[in-house]
């Protein structure tokens, strides 16, 4: 994931504790970006697709370690989905706005 600012490397693991409305800073360059409200309909589905896979685990007998683990797994990849499909746009700064 890169910055649309600098174009500097951003931690794909930052998306996970960052929602829409908090920003996430540039190491590099300082400035914050945010998720792009036009591709929330590719978040909604991926976590549909998360559902289906807890509904699935549910119907399914197996050990309950085993579904914790299958959980996660499915959680941590579509994460890394969501990251990877994830289009940032710059936030405009605080002092710009106020003029």
């Amino acid at each position: 994931m890169k910055c649309p600012t600098c174009g500097g490397e951003l931690s794909p693991l930052k998306l996970i504790v960052y929602t829409r409305w908090t920003p996430i800073k540039c190491p590099a360059c300082g400035k914050r970006c945010a998720r792009d409200p036009k591709r929330n309909l590719q978040l909604f589905s991926i976590y549909g697709l998360l559902l289906i896979a807890v509904k699935t685990l549910r119907a399914v007998d197996m050990p309950i370690g085993l579904k914790v683990c299958v959980g996660l797994l499915a959680f941590f990849l579509i994460n890394l989905i969501d990251s990877s499909t994830t289009k940032l746009i710059p936030v405009p700064d605080k002092e710009n706005s106020s003029k």
